[in-house]
């Protein structure tokens, strides 16, 4: 297919006007978007088609939302089997350009490709050469930092050169990156960001390791929108209740709830061997779960030193010492097995102290179910 036509007839008149006023910020777009265009159109032959670039340069300028349509169509016509290079790589001249009416214009034509339902090629093109640190970053549409990490995540294939300054990422990698993405999201009823999702509980806090999760189907993707690129990736909201459907086990959130001790008190118990514990996966996420019926026992048998404190009004600081220089020895803690905090048996606590008054709270703690 040939080049888009162009929509403008007073070429000339627009140039001619553009020499004499010296417009110079005008002047640089209409240069920046003829650079963009050029290997996007692959005009490169007779001084004709050069000439017919120049009018689709000048359309641009002048009429954007005009031109994007007609060099979405051209991107889309050249790959009628669908597209072996995504979209974003293809427009990577317009992204990365250092003009910002160039960068918008490539906006303006990823939002055709997009409203036009593009579809990638069965199988995908190699594409040779590589792109700077800059130019792969606007292809992804994020950062240098995290196209960066991305890297270093092996989620990219790339280096630093001999000075060890300049990146160079594969464009095959940037490709297959992008179209890998893009077959793998599906229609998630709730999709929330990335990166929102990285600051939810849960063992994902970062874009490259949900990207990662993505690609193992770990995580399930409610993929990106095209003019915006990975910053506007999305995922598949955590439930909030993740163990809601298992009727045999509690979270560790809930029983840190019940014990009136923050998470990390728990997982420390876990760990010491205090509080018996499992693995389980739901949704992709592997999830710590204690048995309904050892939690109840843990509650019944056991309590935390800084809960038991609340609980008569005494003060958190120094309980544990206090408990302890009564004779009482905890089974957990931080001069016991390196715990969060001091874990007491609450019939050690009995028979050792009345003084504490701890026999009437049995009853008044709340069971977990």
């Amino acid at each position: 297919m040939s080049a888009p036509e162009t929509i403008d007839t007073d070429v000339t008149a627009f140039v001619m006007e553009l020499a004499t006023t010296g417009d110079q910020k005008v002047f640089a777009a209409l240069d920046a978007l003829f650079e963009g265009l050029l290997p996007i159109l692959d005009k490169v032959g007779s001084l004709a088609e050069q000439h017919k670039l120049v009018e689709l340069a000048v359309s641009g300028i002048r009429r954007p939302e005009s031109l994007a349509p007609l060099v979405a169509n051209y991107i889309l016509d050249n790959e009628c089997g669908g597209l072996s290079v995504h979209p974003r790589i293809t427009c990577q001249p317009l992204l990365a350009s250092r003009n910002t009416v160039v960068q918008e214009f490539g906006v303006l034509v990823l939002r055709e490709l997009g409203i036009r339902g593009w579809l990638p090629a069965s199988s995908l093109e190699e594409v040779s050469g590589q792109k700077g640190i800059r130019e792969a970053a606007a292809v992804l549409g994020l950062t240098e930092d995290l196209t960066k990490k991305l890297v270093h995540h092996n989620i990219l294939c790339g280096k630093r050169n001999k000075s060890g300054h300049a990146w160079r990422i594969e464009n095959s990698s940037l490709n297959r990156l992008l179209m890998d993405l893009e077959n793998r999201k599906s229609v998630v009823k709730d999709a929330i960001s990335v990166f929102l999702y990285g600051k939810t509980p849960g063992p994902r806090h970062s874009l490259a390791e949900a990207i990662s999760d993505i690609i193992a189907g770990a995580l399930v993707s409610g993929g990106f929108d095209l003019a915006s690129g990975l910053e506007s990736l999305t995922v598949e909201a955590p439930a909030r209740k993740v163990c809601a459907h298992w009727d045999d086990c509690v979270t560790v959130a809930e029983l840190a709830e019940r014990c009136n001790v923050h998470s990390e008190n728990i997982r420390f118990a876990i760990k010491a061997g205090v509080i018996p514990a499992e693995k389980r996966v739901t949704n992709g996420r592997k999830m710590t779960v204690i048995d309904v019926s050892d939690a109840e026992k843990f509650e019944k048998d056991y309590i935390f030193a800084g809960s038991l404190a609340r609980q008569i009004g005494a003060s958190v600081t120094n309980f544990a010492e206090k408990l302890m220089s009564t004779g009482i020895r905890p089974v957990s803690g931080p001069k016991i097995d390196g715990g969060l905090t001091y874990i007491f048996l609450r019939q050690d606590l009995e028979a050792g102290s009345s003084s504490f008054q701890v026999g009437s709270l049995r009853s008044s703690l709340p069971r977990i179910r």
